[in-house]
């Protein structure tokens, strides 16, 4: 682990709030159920991670659209929510 990573995985920072929205409760505990980041043991500690890993995808997304790459666009998104986005961008 470098020093960024190390130092993102240590600072507590909010959630990304289209992610909090996104938060479920079940007997497990809390998890994260997102197009772009699905986290089924959701651990605020990681907030800064899965704050970045939401914005480079969310990037990622624009670069492909944009680029006409939909089998990037369609791999960027979390598995139950891809045939949705694949139905989604073929209409």
């Amino acid at each position: 682990m470098n020093r960024t990573e190390k130092k993102s995985t240590q600072t507590q920072e909010q959630l990304h709030p289209d992610l909090r929205e996104c938060i479920t409760n079940s007997s497990f505990g809390y998890s994260i159920h997102h197009p772009l980041l699905h986290m089924p043991l959701y651990d605020p500690n990681m907030n800064a991670k899965y704050n970045q890993w939401y914005e480079s995808k969310t990037k990622g997304l624009e670069k492909a659209l944009k680029e006409k790459q939909y089998s990037s666009y369609l791999y960027l998104h979390e598995k139950p929510y891809r045939l949705a986005k694949f139905v989604e961008i073929a209409g």
